[in-house]
């Protein structure tokens, strides 16, 4: 087989020519939607130049592609619209490797972070856990806004990683005097598991952006799945992994009162509660996220051809 990616949609190009070639499978790999990407998050006409030419290369693959693979779950009219027979197409979600999270693979968290969730474990907080890149995208601006709708010293904030946004979110909280939110470096990949686990709920945002209408896979969210922590997804998407896995709650994005709110209720939650959503988390990305599921099924739909 001969794969081509979906960022750079001009390699479909040469990769069919390389496929005819060696007699192989052509398959073309969607990860982004482009050319539609940079129209509809950064306004490029469809007339320009750039544009036109990326829109060349995806059609090009839907034409000539012998198999589809995508991660975006919600794609069919899409591809559909530019050429592409629904029969050719496969969903392949993103996912977890397993092995990560056995307690051999595992890193202890750093000092300063121990410290600082062990304090306000013993306030009794409910935590609350954010962990990645501090962008734009990840509408995080919001999140720590909900934080002036709740009870003082019900609950505590903490943003772990790095991004563009960081220091600038750091500067607002200073300045709008916003209470009980924190933040830390990034830790380690093999760190990752001890830090998720330390929490008792695990948030994640994006801009609310119609290009979601396609569908979203990110692995933030599996990682938390796997965390076994209730999850708060203030995402608006043509899927809800949330709903599907029964393992918390799904909010309107840039929502800092529908946040606050869904806090609330989380901390009126019975711990027993808490844990069977996040159980239920943990089970469905077992049942349908781990790469050694998601390999088999990526294998399934090239023996397919």
């Amino acid at each position: 087989a001969v794969i081509a990616s979906s960022t750079y949609t001009l390699d479909n190009w040469p990769c069919h020519c390389i496929a005819k070639r060696l007699h192989a499978k052509y398959i073309y790999e969607i990860h982004d939607l482009w050319p539609l990407s940079p129209m509809e998050l950064g306004g490029m006409s469809a007339k320009h130049p750039f544009i036109r030419l990326m829109q060349w290369g995806e059609d090009y693959a839907y034409r000539h592609a012998d198999k589809v693979v995508s991660i975006l779950p919600c794609v069919h009219e899409h591809v559909q619209e530019h050429g592409l027979p629904l029969e050719k197409l496969a969903l392949v979600p993103n996912g977890v490797v397993e092995e990560d999270w056995l307690p051999e693979n595992q890193e202890a968290l750093p000092e300063e972070h121990r410290q600082l969730l062990e304090k306000l474990q013993k306030e009794n907080r409910l935590l609350v856990g954010f962990a990645g890149a501090h962008g734009i995208a990840n509408a995080l601006k919001p999140f720590i806004d909900a934080m002036r709708l709740l009870p003082a010293k019900q609950a505590a904030f903490v943003l772990i990683g790095t991004g563009l946004e960081k220091e600038r979110l750091k500067a607002y909280v200073v300045q709008e005097n916003i209470h009980d939110v924190y933040f830390l470096p990034p830790v380690s990949k093999k760190a990752i598991p001890s830090l998720l686990t330390e929490f008792d709920l695990l948030y994640v945002g994006l801009q609310k952006q119609s290009l979601f209408r396609f569908g979203i896979s990110p692995n933030k969210i599996f990682d938390y799945m796997m965390a076994g922590k209730p999850i708060i997804m203030a995402i608006e998407a043509g899927n809800d992994l949330i709903k599907d896995a029964d393992c918390g709650w799904r909010v309107a994005p840039e929502n800092p009162d529908a946040i606050a709110q869904t806090i609330r209720t989380a901390a009126a939650c019975q711990p027993e509660e808490l844990e069977r959503l996040g159980q239920n988390g943990f089970r469905y990305v077992h049942a349908n996220h781990t790469y050694r599921h998601l390999a088999q099924a990526f294998i399934q739909a090239i023996e397919t051809i």
